[in-house]
């Protein structure tokens, strides 16, 4: 696949329940993507966790995601005008929620996520996507039936992205002794959102909530407001 000439990168919101736990500190560069198949599950957990901002941005020290993992976008519809609405509180609950919802799937599972205040972005193993779906079809059914939003998901597989030159690439980045983050860098994350976003696109793995079963498991969400003086 082509290089990207100028990767960008992208901070993950780090909810209460995932600030704690080991970190492993082993450093092994991921970058051909034609040995992606061979990654396992771990392959999140296993990455090299840096120092600094300033080292996650750099091309050489970032992983490319396997191309059998999947890349999952959630995002409320209709967020801005919610949002002029006064329900930016009910608008971040609900990204919260389904960040909450794919995380609990599997805990023994390291799984890359960022928040976008309206949704969030992860990469999840294909082992996990049976799973994951169902799970963000609880997360589509609270946030109707609690907070009357509508919560779009859809699933695009990142080899096929990586085909269309598209990097899906991402770095972990040590915050404090016991919290990591990831970064997201490369056009593919952006490509992905345009796909799911785009009703007509195909090469997205859609999830409904009138398609199949919702379970899924919200433990450890929450969500804390403090008012700040304008």
């Amino acid at each position: 696949s082509g290089r990207e000439p100028r990767p960008h990168a992208r901070l993950s919101f780090i909810p209460a329940w995932h600030r704690s736990g080991q970190v492993k500190t082993c450093y092994a560069a991921r970058d051909d993507a034609s040995k992606t198949h061979m990654t396992t599950v771990n392959f999140y957990h296993d990455l090299p966790v840096l120092e600094s901002f300033a080292e996650a941005i750099e091309p050489a020290r970032q992983a490319q995601v396997p191309g059998d993992w999947w890349v999952v976008i959630a995002d409320v519809i209709g967020s801005t005008k919610a949002i002029e609405g006064g329900g930016y509180k009910k608008v971040n609950t609900v990204g919260v929620a389904c960040i909450a919802a794919v995380v609990n799937v599997d805990r023994g599972v390291e799984v890359p996520f960022v928040f976008g205040g309206d949704g969030a972005t992860f990469a999840v193993p294909d082992s996990l996507r049976e799973r994951v779906i169902p799970a963000l079809r609880e997360a589509q059914r609270l946030s109707r039936e609690n907070f009357g939003l509508l919560l779009r998901v859809g699933l695009v597989r990142v080899s096929s992205l990586l085909d269309n030159g598209l990097w899906v690439r991402l770095a972990k980045i040590r915050l404090s002794p016991n919290v990591t983050q990831p970064t997201f860098s490369g056009r593919g994350w952006e490509v992905a959102e345009r796909m799911v976003k785009d009703p007509q696109a195909e090469g997205v793995l859609r999830v409904r909530e009138d398609e199949g079963p919702c379970e899924g498991s919200f433990e450890g969400f929450e969500c804390r407001w403090q008012g700040v003086p304008s």
